[in-house]
């Protein structure tokens, strides 16, 4: 009976690590953070005039799916000269994450 409960109580913890969450602060109930990414090629004078997305979402932390790359953002917003570079995480109750690169340009 130990054994048993032993076993059961390591599964809930390994399940609960696979939890969605997302970003350097994390909420185990909900987030919606936004931080700058430490690109060395971003221009100094600010963002630019065009504005690309891209995101990937999470679910249980056990399902991820989508494309929140540098690349697809700029591609998403026609950017072929890149101004700025951020990132915004959502999470809920560790259910479901999401992640977005905000890339600014020409």
């Amino acid at each position: 009976m130990k054994k048993l409960g032993a076993t059961l109580g390591l599964v809930g913890f390994l399940g609960l690590c696979g939890c969605a969450i997302i970003g350097p602060l994390p909420g185990s109930i909900y987030t919606d953070t936004k931080w700058p990414s430490y690109y060395e090629g971003v221009d100094k004078a600010g963002p630019g005039p065009r504005t690309g997305t891209a995101m990937a979402e999470s679910y249980l932390g056990w399902i991820a799916v989508g494309d929140a790359s540098v690349a697809a953002a700029c591609k998403n917003g026609g950017i072929r000269k890149i101004a700025t570079i951020d990132t915004h995480g959502t999470t809920i109750l560790g259910i479901y994450s999401t992640w977005t690169t905000i890339v600014t340009g020409e």
